[in-house]
């Protein structure tokens, strides 16, 4: 039976509303961004993963990072790998710059020498001048939630 809270949560979810875009984040290096239930970010292969789907929400700080399923915004532990949380105020502001050819990097709102960075292992943010394009350039593909969520409803 469906429950009337998940089936508008997979509404409000599943549309771009003012303010915020929903993307697949995918970096040159040939992965996309993922946040799993367990709240671990991990770079996926696969396009196809319900946890690689973001909201991108701009706000007088920035830009933050949220995965709609589950609600978690993207924050960094101390040694700039990305985690997650669950309340906003704690999620890392990022400003977006153009690279040119539709690929685009994350700088921390409070200091652009920091950089998200893509490997073939995981997402972090990295603090120098010098860093190579491959791994701080990302493509936003736009996503939606699959009809077939909204029929079934999100389930926490």
């Amino acid at each position: 039976m469906f429950s009337l809270l998940s089936i508008l949560l997979a509404f409000s979810s599943a549309r771009t509303i003012k303010n915020a875009q929903t993307v697949q984040l995918y970096s040159k290096s040939g992965k996309f961004l993922n946040l799993n239930r367990r709240g671990h970010v991990t770079p996926t292969s696969n396009n196809k993963e319900l946890s690689s789907i973001f909201e991108l929400k701009y706000n007088s700080n920035g830009v933050v990072i949220r995965q709609p399923l589950t609600g978690y915004y993207v924050t960094m532990s101390r040694s700039g790998k990305l985690r997650a949380t669950n309340h906003q105020e704690n999620a890392v502001a990022f400003h977006q710059e153009s690279l040119g050819d539709k690929f685009f990097t994350f700088n921390l709102a409070d200091n652009s020498d920091c950089k998200l960075t893509a490997s073939n292992r995981s997402f972090r943010v990295r603090c120098s001048k010098k860093l190579p394009r491959n791994k701080l350039a990302f493509l936003s593909k736009t996503a939606r939630l699959p009809t077939k969520l909204m029929e079934t409803g999100v389930h926490f």
